[in-house]
């Protein structure tokens, strides 16, 4: 399976028709179910941080995984813990890839990380956080042009 953060790597400079159109489709596709599944969040900037404590308010087991010291993350760690999320820093260790249900791998990190490509070759589904978000939201997505080149969906004004 191939996801919306694996399109946009692989090409960064992909026509935003077609991006529109991926979006449209994550959008009106149904939700994953997140009650009770095993989730990893790879990567714990604000955005990696916000996924996971999405993820828990929907009944996940979430995990975060990030390579940076628990020091350079001491202010994220305490409100992922007191909300019952497992925090791995440090690197990303192999076991915490393993028995997950799915994974989200955050914009800071390569989708074809040995950990993240091995996980998907057992079949386990990868998606980006903009992906994560798409199934959530009510109605298609329009892309719009960033400073940073990466994709940011912004909801369709009007009915959907």
């Amino acid at each position: 399976m191939i996801g919306l953060a694996d399109v946009t790597k692989s090409h960064p400079r992909i026509n935003s028709i077609i991006l529109f159109f991926l979006c449209v489709s994550v959008a009106r596709s149904k939700p994953v179910e997140l009650n009770g599944k095993r989730v990893l969040v790879v990567g714990l900037g604000k955005s990696g941080a916000a996924s996971a404590l999405f993820l828990k308010s929907r009944g996940a087991r979430v995990t975060v995984s990030d390579a940076k010291t628990e020091d350079e993350l001491r202010s994220a760690i305490p409100v992922l813990l007191d909300n019952g999320i497992t925090v791995e820093t440090g690197g990303h260790g192999d076991r915490t890839f393993h028995g997950q249900d799915l994974i989200v791998v955050s914009p800071g990190v390569p989708v074809d990380a040995p950990p993240i490509v091995q996980a998907r070759s057992f079949g386990v589904p990868v998606i980006g956080e903009i992906e994560l978000a798409a199934q959530f939201l009510p109605g298609p997505l329009l892309p719009s042009p960033a400073p940073t080149a990466r994709l940011r969906p912004r909801p369709l004004l009007g009915k959907s």
